[in-house]
């Protein structure tokens, strides 16, 4: 099974503290359309197409 790692799955619609642009001001003092919020430590990748086949 392959994995397509260079794709980037945009989650900044998905309502996470992680990409709150206020949050992220707030927290870190950072702010700009450029900002890539790296601490929490989760994933952003797409789910392999044969687990959501089994899903």
């Amino acid at each position: 099974m392959k994995y397509n790692f260079d794709i980037f799955v945009d989650c900044s619609q998905n309502h996470e503290r992680k990409w709150d642009k206020t949050y992220i001001n707030s927290n870190y003092h950072l702010q700009g359309p450029n900002v890539i919020n790296s601490s929490i430590a989760d994933l952003d990748f797409a789910t392999p197409v044969p687990i959501s086949l089994e899903i």
